[in-house]
């Protein structure tokens, strides 16, 4: 997610908004482990928005395989 949040930058998340929206970008659990991600619903997939090919979309087989911790309301970065 480094196009919109370079490393060393904060983001700001809503805890509240959590229905998926296409294309919106939200911090997600998958089995325990924490994820910045764009939602695509077809297929369903977490989608980075990365300068780096090695990140890479992950598949979900099914919706319930995540939890919403929220949508990433803004980004911070100090220059």
């Amino acid at each position: 997610m480094d196009r919109w949040s370079p490393p060393g930058s904060i983001i700001i998340v809503n805890r509240v908004d959590k229905d998926l929206v296409t294309g919106k970008s939200y911090v997600f659990s998958i089995r325990g482990e924490t994820t910045y991600k764009r939602w695509q619903p077809e297929p369903p997939r977490l989608e980075p928005y990365s300068t780096n090919p090695a990140h890479q979309a992950i598949f979900l087989k099914r919706k319930n395989d995540l939890d919403v911790i929220g949508r990433v309301w803004r980004t911070v970065l100090d220059l």
